[in-house]
C-alpha cells in the first residue's frame, strides 16, 4: 500500500478507525483535525462538509455501512462507544442512525474537494482483508487521464516533502 503513489488507500477497522494509510491518503486527509476515524471526519470535523462534496450522500452511506458492521458484530465495544459519541455530538448522525438503514456500499463514485487541487471525482472501492477479520482496505481511484488523475498526481507532488507525517501510515 505504501508503494501506491497514484491511489489513496487506507485500512479501516470495525469502528471505522483509520488503522493505516498510504502517503497519498495522508495528503488527501491532511486538513482534518479528526483524521483517526472516518465517521468523526464526516460528522465531527469542520473540514468534513467541505471535503465531501456530496456530504449528505456520504453521511448516509457511512451510517448504513456502520449499521451493517454493527449487525455483524453486535458486541464490539468500540462500535457502541463510537455510536454513543456521535449520537451525543452530531444531530445529523443521530437522525441517520435512528432511520435504521443498513447495507454496505462497496463501490461508489464520490466527489472530494481539496484546497490545493480543487475537486476530485473518484471511485471508492472497499476490499475485505481476508487475514484480518474486521479490517477493510479502501481505495480512491481516478479515471486514467482524467482531471482527477492529474489532480491526484499534483497532490502527490505537492505533498512529497510531508508524506508519511500526517496520521497513521503503512
Amino acid at each position: 500500500m505504501h508503494g501506491w503513489t497514484d491511489v489513496p488507500a487506507y485500512v479501516l477497522g470495525w469502528s471505522q478507525d483509520v488503522l493505516a494509510r498510504n502517503p497519498l491518503a495522508g495528503a488527501l486527509h491532511s486538513r482534518f483535525a479528526h483524521d483517526d476515524n472516518m465517521l468523526r471526519m464526516i460528522f465531527l470535523d469542520p473540514a468534513g462538509r467541505e471535503f465531501f462534496r456530496d456530504w449528505s450522500e456520504t453521511a448516509c452511506a457511512a451510517v448504513a455501512e456502520l449499521r451493517e458492521i454493527a449487525l455483524m458484530v453486535p458486541d464490539e465495544r468500540g462500535l457502541a462507544e463510537l455510536v454513543g459519541e456521535l449520537s451525543i455530538k452530531s444531530p445529523q448522525f443521530r437522525r441517520l442512525w435512528a432511520e435504521q438503514r443498513s447495507g454496505e456500499t462497496v463501490r461508489r463514485r464520490i466527489r472530494l474537494s481539496h484546497p490545493e487541487v480543487d475537486e476530485l471525482r473518484l471511485s471508492r472501492e472497499v476490499f475485505l482483508i481476508a487475514g484480518a477479520p474486521g479490517q477493510r482496505l479502501v481505495t480512491y481511484q481516478a479515471e486514467p487521464g482524467s482531471p482527477s488523475a492529474d489532480a491526484l498526481a499534483l497532490l502527490a507532488t505537492l505533498a512529497a516533502p510531508d508524506l508519511g507525517e500526517s496520521g497513521p501510515s503503512a
